[in-house]
């Protein structure tokens, strides 16, 4: 990434992009380039490169009237300027040359880039407008259609969320917030009411023997010779319960 300012950079484009012959500024030139001071700079200036073919020098009034000063103006042509850049030997010489030339490249390549060809009649016009909507056109339904494939796939996406967040079996709790559709209890009530777990909120036997469940039992600390029943869901469960939901017309959060 270049490290010239701002100012220099829209600078030098205005230079690349400019038709006159002599198009930089010495006194811009010399500091940009990095050197010591503007007398070494036009020392090396005067030295290697040829007055009125390479630069210019011309002359302006800084003050009026019988002792008026005369400042001295020095353009070059976009040609000395890099060989100036060159002959500098300094870091931001070799920059602003490198930055220059990349600028001269780009022009370059949009110059040559081919240019739409106007039509030569109204009825020419005419077929490049009716071309041009139905261009339109066919790209907007284009991206409609690939909306509407993105909001299918949503769906599917949550549930490989949430099937891939759990990698092994996982209580009712922490599928309620997995899915994030709604708390364990509700989601009980609706796995009961879907005569998928009976009232202790223990599976049928049918959707564990299909792999959607396991129930694990441990004892009581409270009650001796009683047990405690918790019921897991299985990666496979958690997808089998996600279908169910939306079967049922839940909306299941969109996959981040």
């Amino acid at each position: 990434m270049s490290q010239l300012t701002v100012q220099v950079q829209q600078a030098i484009k205005s230079i690349v992009e400019s038709d006159q012959e002599f198009t930089v500024s010495f006194d811009d030139a010399w500091q940009w380039l990095g050197y010591f001071d503007k007398a070494t700079a036009k020392r090396s200036l005067v030295s290697n490169f040829e007055c009125d073919v390479d630069f210019s020098i011309s002359a302006e009034a800084t003050t009026t009237g019988i002792s008026a000063n005369r400042r001295q103006i020095i353009t070059l042509t976009n040609d000395c300027f890099k060989q100036l850049a060159m002959l500098a030997g300094t870091a931001k010489g070799k920059e602003v040359r490198r930055y220059f030339l990349d600028c001269e490249k780009e022009l370059k390549a949009i110059k040559q880039a081919p240019q739409p060809q106007l039509p030569a009649n109204y009825l020419d016009a005419l077929k490049a407008l009716v071309a041009s909507e139905e261009e339109k056109q066919q790209l907007t339904l284009q991206a409609a259609v690939a909306e509407e494939k993105v909001q299918e796939l949503l769906p599917q996406a949550a549930i490989y969320q949430a099937v891939s967040a759990a990698k092994s079996n996982v209580s009712m709790g922490d599928v309620a917030k997995v899915i994030g559709v709604m708390g364990r209890n509700h989601l009980f009530e609706f796995l009961r009411g879907e005569m998928i777990l009976q009232r202790d909120n223990t599976p049928y036997q049918q959707f564990i023997t299909a792999g959607y469940f396991t129930v694990v039992i441990t004892p009581s600390k409270h009650q001796m010779f009683t047990n405690h029943t918790t019921t897991l869901a299985t990666p496979k469960g958690i997808e089998f319960i996600i279908k169910r939901l939306q079967k049922a017309g839940y909306s299941l959060p969109q996959a981040a």
